[in-house]
């Protein structure tokens, strides 16, 4: 179903159980008193992967992002009119910078723990002055209970990779543009899939790094990925150990996590479908039309008039 047009979202009225916070109206008073204090909380008690990988997530997922995409963001803010909505925010890594360079952001991730790393990253890397301009809300992208619109809304890192299932995708983008303003911009990444890695055999060791981590540890990450091919979705199990100085193993454990890829045609017409028009399609963050030997494909969107 297409969504309503970005025209009739300005003045929809607030339900009865709605609060207003720093000119936010949050749909869940919990929530909004959780804002009040740094964090709210919205998601489910349940736990994430990345709740388990959140106190080393900057040294681990962090450093494998893609190259050039924070510098892409600020730059889509620093041309905002409003507010910036981040879906998929973590542990700030584009949050911040977006404060940084003057920007007012809504941070929205499911696990609080990569929240709660935010949140003191802030604390100890921001002016009190710029930590007013941050706030951040533990729920899922695809039920998202705030009313207020913005200006730009992304969704970085191929967090709408998450999104399995047809209806979480159509709620998620019928939210997207509910929150945005008439000439806002949407802007999403994802990675390109490969078809040289897709043909790996599922039975395959992937040897991802090993690493230095705070307090003179190691921190080593070995995967492996079993692919649906007619489902496109990639089932991932991640290995971690947790090493000190000498070698000795502190800790071991794995994550898994399932993600939906897409071919940039097939996600192109998802997006018109849900009401956007694409302003541009670029290959990775340098502002370059899209090609098939990019790692990252970006969309930049508006609401269709």
């Amino acid at each position: 179903m297409v969504p309503q047009s970005a025209n009739d979202m300005g003045g929809r009225r607030k339900s009865a159980d709605a609060s207003v916070l720093n000119g936010s109206t949050v749909h869940n008073k919990k929530v909004a008193e959780g804002l009040r204090h740094g964090i709210a909380s919205r998601a489910p008690q349940r736990q994430f992967s990345y709740d388990r990988i959140a106190r080393f997530y900057d040294h681990d997922m962090g450093l494998n992002a893609p190259t050039g995409d924070v510098e892409f963001y600020v730059k889509a803010g620093l041309k905002s009119t409003s507010k910036v909505l981040e879906l998929g925010c973590g542990t700030g890594r584009i949050a911040l910078p977006l404060v940084e360079a003057g920007c007012r952001v809504v941070g929205v991730d499911v696990s609080l723990p990569m929240l709660k790393e935010m949140s003191q990253k802030a604390f100890a890397r921001l002016p009190a002055s710029q930590q007013t301009k941050l706030s951040s809300v533990c729920m899922d992208m695809k039920d998202l209970g705030i009313s207020e619109t913005f200006s730009l809304i992304l969704c970085p890192y191929s967090a709408f990779t998450y999104l399995l299932e047809e209806s979480d995708r159509s709620r998620f983008l019928s939210g997207v543009c509910e929150l945005l303003s008439t000439e806002g911009r949407f802007i999403l990444d994802v990675f390109v899939p490969h078809y040289e890695f897709l043909c790996q055999p599922d039975e395959r060791v992937f040897f991802d790094y090993r690493r230095d981590v705070p307090g003179a540890l190691v921190l080593e990450r070995r995967k492996t990925i079993q692919k649906d091919l007619t489902s496109q979705v990639n089932y991932i199990t991640r290995y971690y150990r947790l090493l000190d100085a000498k070698g000795s193993m502190i800790e071991e454990f794995s994550t898994q996590e399932s993600i939906r890829y897409w071919f940039q045609p097939e996600l192109r017409l998802l997006l018109e479908g849900h009401g956007f028009e694409i302003l541009a399609a670029y290959g990775d963050f340098d502002n370059q039309p899209y090609h098939y030997a990019a790692q990252m494909m970006v969309f930049v969107c508006q609401v269709r008039k």
